[in-house]
Formats: C-alpha cells, sequence, structure tokens
C-alpha cells in the first residue's frame, strides 16, 4: 500500500503544474447563469416559494458578494414560479468552478423542481452530478458549480495546479474514488475586484463538495476543516488571519478515533496559502517530503513559491502572476494582465508572458463586448500583433439569458 504512495509522491513532486492548469487566461469576470424553480402549493392552501444564495456581486467594480433572494406567494395554492434573478435581467453572476449554495423554501410547498441554467460552453453540476435541473418536495439545500466544458483538473493526490492570471483560481486534488472517477479536487477561487483579499487568507474561500459518501468531510462553521479519500487525508490547518495550510497525509497515517482526525508522522505535501506584501496579493508555498512511513518525521525535500498580485481599481486591474519556482531560484516567466474600460464595464485586455523585467515574448490582446441580459464576452482576439487575428464574434439574444 505505501509503495504505490511513494509512487504517487514522486509524481507530487515532479509533474509540472503548467501542464495540470486549466485556462485561466480565458477566464471571465463572472458569468451569467439562468436560476429559477416551479413548485406546486397544496390546492386551496397559502403558500410561497422561495430561493435564496449568496453569489458574486452583480457590479464588478464593487467585487465580493452579495446575498440574493427572490419569493412568490398565493393565497389558494396553485403554481408558482420564483425567478432568483428577477431584479437583474433575469441572470445570477457567478465565478466558473466555484460551489455555491442553492437554498429553496416555502410554506405548504410540495413537488418543486429547480433549473440553473449555464451560458453557452459551461456546464452546470448539482450535488456533483452534471444535470441543469432537479425535482424534489418541499424546502432543500443544493450546492451546485458552473465549469467550462471540458476544463482540466488534475486527479492524482496531492498534485496541483498553477494560479490563473487574470482571476483567482486554483486546484488541488484528491486523488480517485473506489471506481476509479475522480474525488474531486479542493479550490480556490475568486475573481478578485473587491479591494481587499483578505477572506482569501483563510479557508472560508477554500471550496469543496463531493456527491460520493465514500469521502469523509469535516467542517467548522461551514469552513472545511478535513478531507479523507481512499487516496489521501488533507488536514486544512489555519496559521492565523493572513494564512493556512492544507497537509496532505497517507490514509494510513489517519487516527480515526478522534475528530478532528489526528496524524502520525510527516505530511507529503503541505500547500501554504497567504497574503503577501499587500492586501491583493496572494503567495502560495508548496513544500514536499519524502515521506516513506506513517510515523517517522522527515524534513523538507524541496520547496515552491508561486504569486498572484492585482493593482488598480476596476476597470483597470493589473495582474501580475510568477508560476511555481523552487525557492531561491529565479522565475522562468512572469505573466501580466492589463484591463481597461469605462464605468463598471471592462473593454479590453492585454495578456503578456516575459521573462521578469524582461520584453514580452508572448502576448494576446482582447476586446470585450456587453450584452444585455448576458454580461461581458469576448468579441475578438488578436494573437502578437492586428496581422495574426484570432477571430472576432457576435451575439444575438433571443429570451433573457440564453444566446442564439
Amino acid at each position: 500500500m505505501f509503495k504505490n504512495f511513494i509512487i504517487l509522491l514522486a509524481l507530487v513532486a515532479a509533474f509540472p503544474a503548467s501542464l495540470l492548469r486549466a485556462d485561466p487566461e480565458s477566464r471571465p469576470a463572472g458569468i451569467a447563469a439562468r436560476i429559477w424553480a416551479v413548485g406546486n402549493i397544496t390546492s386551496g392552501q397559502p403558500g410561497d416559494l422561495s430561493l435564496s444564495g449568496t453569489y458574486l456581486h452583480p457590479d464588478p467594480s464593487v467585487g465580493g458578494t452579495q446575498y440574493r433572494s427572490a419569493s412568490t406567494s398565493t393565497s389558494s395554492g396553485g403554481t408558482l414560479t420564483t425567478n432568483l434573478g428577477t431584479a437583474t435581467n433575469s441572470i445570477v453572476r457567478v465565478e466558473p468552478g466555484k460551489v455555491y449554495q442553492l437554498i429553496v423554501g416555502g410554506q405548504n410547498l410540495g413537488s418543486t423542481q429547480i433549473y440553473i441554467i449555464p451560458p453557452p460552453g459551461y456546464r452546470t453540476l448539482i450535488d456533483g452530478i452534471v444535470r441543469t435541473s432537479f425535482a424534489f418536495s418541499g424546502g432543500y439545500l443544493f450546492y451546485f458549480q458552473l465549469e467550462p466544458i471540458g476544463a482540466g483538473r488534475p486527479d492524482a493526490a496531492g498534485v496541483s495546479t498553477g494560479v490563473g492570471s487574470g482571476a483567482i483560481e486554483w486546484h488541488a486534488a484528491l486523488g480517485e474514488l473506489s471506481n476509479g472517477q475522480t474525488a474531486g479536487v479542493l479550490s480556490v477561487i475568486d475573481s478578485g475586484t473587491r479591494s481587499s483579499w483578505s477572506p482569501l487568507f483563510t479557508p472560508s474561500m477554500l471550496g469543496y463538495e463531493s456527491s460520493s459518501s465514500e469521502l469523509w468531510i469535516y467542517r467548522v462553521s461551514g469552513e472545511l476543516r478535513q478531507v479523507i479519500s481512499k487516496s489521501v487525508a488533507v488536514d486544512v490547518v489555519t496559521i492565523n488571519s493572513t494564512s493556512y495550510e492544507l497537509k496532505y497525509y497517507h490514509p494510513d497515517q489517519v487516527n480515526y478515533s478522534n475528530t478532528p482526525r489526528t496524524f502520525t508522522g510527516s505530511a507529503f505535501a503541505t500547500y501554504k496559502v497567504s497574503q503577501g506584501g499587500t492586501s491583493t496579493t496572494l503567495n502560495f508555498t508548496k513544500e514536499i517530503r519524502d515521506v516513506t512511513n506513517t510515523t517517522s518525521t522527515f524534513s523538507v525535500s524541496r520547496t515552491e513559491v508561486m504569486s498572484l498580485a492585482r493593482t488598480n481599481s476596476w476597470p483597470d486591474f493589473i495582474w501580475t502572476r510568477s508560476p511555481w519556482t523552487q525557492q531561491g531560484q529565479s522565475a522562468v516567466s512572469e505573466t501580466t494582465a492589463d484591463s481597461g474600460g469605462s464605468g463598471t464595464v471592462r473593454s479590453s485586455e492585454e495578456i503578456s508572458i516575459q521573462p521578469p523585467g524582461g520584453s514580452t515574448t508572448v502576448s494576446v490582446e482582447r476586446a470585450f463586448t456587453f450584452v444585455s441580459g448576458i454580461g461581458e464576452m469576448v468579441a475578438s482576439e488578436t494573437f502578437g500583433s492586428s496581422s495574426h487575428g484570432l477571430g472576432s464574434w457576435g451575439f444575438r439574444v433571443g429570451s433573457p439569458g440564453i444566446i442564439i
């Protein structure tokens, strides 16, 4: 059993993070979802159907999140329809890949069906299953996320991705389930538009949901504290108000008699998430240990660091990313994302890659358009120079929130 773990450890230490990362360079500042429910109220009885949750603020210049709620009622029973986006052109803005709650409630509420419709290029997962609707009776608490179709995620336990260059998106894998399917990833996802990233320096922004009963998940006051799969055990440890760690252990190192669980020996991988030099700088530190048994203490064999920083105000953000780099060495590249616009609307973005302090070697320019009922969408892309255009797009909107 532990032999397989040592092979996994080599993979965590050696696998290039750049090959595992999804494409956060294309990640928009929030995507539009349509969320509504249709419910039946007992005949002849008063009743209501309510939806609520906390989602991305509709104004990117404000940043952060906003509590949203909507309700419809009747005095004599029948069928009710409640649209959570009634106040914002029928849409609710969410961040790709991030897990959200949807709370459904009501008086004298019987059979009900929710609908969560993503924009083109994305799919909906409700309670970990790919679907856009779900039928039930009475009140319910759902977890859902919208993720890009074909998005890459790491599978091997302890392996992580890089971080996005124009938004905060980072994933660390939990290995496989008994049936060979992925156990999912722990994620830090945020648009990064808020004036201070202080919530990101705590486990409150660490997201994970699983549809499998095979995993043991422990939370404290809603925050993820421990996750144990057949491949790995992860201990989430708060260091202080601006930093925390994810400690990866082999399941054989777990003492199952306590809650929270305790562990023997050393974690084979540790990820530290912390504030950098400013309130909008996020640092990641990865420590690898060559763990060969479940009880001994092992020293760090390799340390890597990565950072993401943002300056200025929306929509004139400037992002600077330094990729995973062995501690004490110089990064081979640096990515910057410089956007511009007017008011609350972003109109352009230029992403460039260069050696730190050097000249640009690769660049992509994007122009954005704002589609009513949808939000920000890419209108054109140019690679390198105007003579290497990648394409231009137009959009026609039918019923609210649907591109046709």
